[in-house]
């Protein structure tokens, strides 16, 4: 039979003639490890180095690929080209190792020395067979590979990564301590990017890794990268819950299109497109690059993403990450001046927030370059547990501006998260009605949002309902121009009156009509002039709508705005309140003009009333304020006493120390206020006068209505 066999090869004009399935007789062989049928080919003169055209694969590369271990000692003892590369740049070395093939790597290994392999050979990426075996955690051929005389340990690829750096960026705490038993093995050495093993531990939370480096002489902990982060930025990054879909939603373009925004989270974006390049380096297969760019062709960060998620699948946080880099300082920053707590409160983990502030040196009011704080980027993302517990520090300020002018309140109502608006509203130090560089209020970005239940969120809370944007348009221009409004979080009953008032069906409720009445009804005016001159009454193009609303709004009362006003107030004449609000109700003022009441029309005032309320009017020009009547004025400031001590012209510097010396305790600040106000001030200008038109320019009406009941 054998005879037979050399008889049909020897008829063969070309040994090395491809089949029709492109490979040659002896790849074919190596291919079903026909020992005896590659003997005689080799006898006959086929070529071992001949590349097929598909994969630049030899024979040798076929037998590795099939783990036939005794044809490859065949071919390389019969001196077949180790050395050899197919169109990914990889070797038979290369290959056997990423096939795990222990007892090939080690016949590769130990051929002889006239096959002259070359270990350190690279791929098309740079890598080398120790990177692989290092990328896939494969510790007996590491040991084997560490082994040979001419290994280079610090071998880097295209973007300087050593083997250590992918064994710590892929977790195997085994293989990190082979390399490291290597005498020469750098602990320190740097990617392109300024990463050290370390920070490639930490950003994938390699738990065990980063305390077996920490343990290494000379370790660095507050080596920062090229984009400025330290090991702990990158581990606070990798214990966030980052799904699919927040990252998805982190690239929409900002819903109010005429009011573009800053990136709040720029080291997001270069964190994907770095780690796209680390993908791309690492030897991920360049199909699975190819579909994903095609998939995305217009979006580059996408793709990184894309690739990211495909290269992590099925690797879960490690939280105790932080725990172990304790010694690490919490404050550093990275280049966009972003710290470790700037990282946690954007993506929104409460316990790695909680796990940072215990570090008493951990500065809760850091400012990015953009001006944020870690409560502003919390706010932005919408984290409610985070704003909560950030609001309980102390030496936050929760009305901190950025760059844009926005607070935190203002972000959370751009982005539309309803619970972290009612919750920061539910906090005194708060302020609602702090304007932005476009000078837009809350309530005006809540409107400009088309949010009804944020809107009614900001006027439950007294917002003022006058204030005007950049262009002078209040939040009626606003509304006239939306169509509908969303988001009615609990019912608010004025708008079923509004309905029937307008002779509108009830589907439209939520119209920017309806919702314009609502907010009219609440003190916002149909008759102010924009910047063009123009009034929202001007916006409203149906004559018949425009009627009726005036007519409605004229006729209902402003306190439980379902009954009709008949009640009139003089001097003014404003008809605001109905009979039943009004004989429950002890006011001095009219809610519209601010006059103080003279008398009522359309109501039995009770004479001790009517006296009371016409003494405060005649003498409010000469009473003097004594020092006795600031203490209840200050319990009704709380903690908004800052700017009428700026009304009343206390400067900046003082009500600064006043804060200072009582930080616990607003209504002891507001107290103080006025009383170095009372000490300060000309006795002549120590007036009831002077001090009732600093608290009506601030909108603090309780603080009016107490001051008024002292004289009483």
């Amino acid at each position: 039979m054998l005879e037979r066999r050399q008889v049909d090869v020897c008829c063969i004009q070309e040994v090395n003639q491809e089949t029709s399935g492109g490979l040659t007789l002896l790849m074919a062989a190596c291919v079903r490890g026909n020992k005896e049928l590659i003997t005689l080919l080799t006898e006959s003169g086929a070529d071992l180095n001949i590349s097929d055209e598909d994969k630049k694969w030899t024979a040798l590369h076929y037998a590795v690929e099939k783990h036939k271990t005794d044809v490859v000692a065949s071919l390389v003892s019969s001196g077949a080209n180790v050395n050899k590369q197919d169109s990914g740049g990889n070797t038979p070395l290369h290959l056997a190792v990423l096939k795990n093939y222990e007892d090939v790597v080690k016949v590769l290994l130990n051929s002889k020395e006239n096959n002259n392999l070359q270990v350190n050979q690279r791929n098309n990426f740079s890598a080398t067979a120790l990177h692989l075996a290092c990328w896939y955690g494969s510790k007996d051929v590491v040991e084997l590979l560490l082994k040979h005389k001419d290994t280079d340990v610090n071998a880097v690829s295209e973007h300087d990564w050593t083997a250590l750096h992918l064994a710590c960026r892929f977790g195997s705490k085994d293989v990190v301590e082979l390399l490291l038993q290597h005498k020469d093995t750098d602990v320190k050495a740097e990617t392109k990017q300024g990463d050290t093993p370390l920070h490639l531990a930490s950003t994938h939370g390699r738990t065990e890794v980063v305390d077996f480096l920490l343990k290494q002489k000379g370790m660095d902990v507050n080596k920062v990268n090229l984009e400025g982060d330290t090991p702990l930025h990158l581990a606070v990054q990798k214990c966030m819950p980052c799904e699919e879909s927040e990252a998805s939603m982190e690239l929409q373009p900002c819903e109010d299109s005429s009011k573009t925004q800053p990136e709040r989270f720029p080291k997001y974006k270069t964190c994907i497109e770095s780690k796209r390049r680390v993908g791309r380096e690492l030897g991920i297969p360049q199909n699975d690059m190819d579909i994903i760019k095609q998939d995305y062709p217009l979006d580059v960060v996408e793709q990184g993403y894309r690739m990211l998620l495909r290269w992590q699948r099925g690797n879960d946080p490690e939280k105790h990450t932080l725990q172990i880099l304790k010694e690490a300082l919490v404050n550093q920053r990275n280049n966009f001046s972003a710290t470790a707590l700037h990282v946690a409160s954007g993506y929104g983990s409460k316990d790695v927030v909680e796990l940072l502030l215990q570090h008493k040196d951990t500065d809760v009011k850091a400012e990015t370059k953009q001006g944020d704080t870690p409560l502003h980027l919390a706010s932005t993302h919408g984290h409610k547990e985070v704003i909560d517990f950030l609001l309980q520090q102390n030496g936050i300020d929760a009305n901190k501006v950025d760059e844009d002018g926005d607070t935190p309140l203002h972000l959370a109502v751009q982005k539309q998260h309803h619970d972290v608006v009612a919750s920061m509203l539910a906090q005194d130090s708060v302020k609602l009605d702090i304007e932005n560089d476009d000078k837009r209020t809350p309530l005006l970005e809540a409107v400009y949002a088309a949010h009804l239940g944020i809107v009614h969120e900001i006027i439950t809370c007294g917002a003022k309902m006058n204030a005007v944007d950049k262009d002078g348009n209040n939040c009626l221009h606003i509304a006239a121009e939306k169509e509908e409004f969303h988001s009615e979080v609990k019912r608010i009953p004025i708008l079923d009156e509004c309905c029937r008032e307008l002779q509108l069906d009830m589907d439209r409720r939520l119209s920017g009509i309806v919702v314009l009445s609502y907010l009219a009804s609440h003190g916002a005016s149909l008759y102010h002039r924009n910047d063009k001159k123009v009034t929202p009454l001007d916006c409203i193009e149906n004559q018949h709508l425009k009627e009726k609303l005036k007519t409605f709004l004229q006729s209902l009362c402003r306190w439980c705005q379902e009954k009709k006003a008949t009640v009139t107030l003089y001097p003014c004449q404003h008809t605001v309140i109905c009979q039943n609000c009004c004989s429950q109700m002890t006011f001095k003022q009219c809610p519209i003009c601010r006059q103080h009441i003279r008398s009522k029309s359309g109501f039995v005032c009770p004479k001790s009333e009517e006296k009371a309320v016409q003494t405060v009017a005649e003498s409010v020009e000469s009473v003097m304020v004594e020092e006795k009547h600031l203490h209840r004025v200050s319990q009704k400031l709380a903690g908004k006493w800052q700017p009428l001590g700026r009304e009343l012209e206390i400067k900046q510097n003082d009500l600064e120390i006043i804060r200072q010396d009582y930080p616990l305790d607003v209504v002891e600040q507001g107290f103080q206020m006025l009383l170095r106000w009372f000490q300060r001030c000309d006795p002549a200008k120590r007036t009831l006068r002077i001090l009732k038109e600093a608290l009506e320019k601030t909108e603090y009406y309780d603080a009016l209505e107490c001051l008024s009941s002292e004289f009483n």
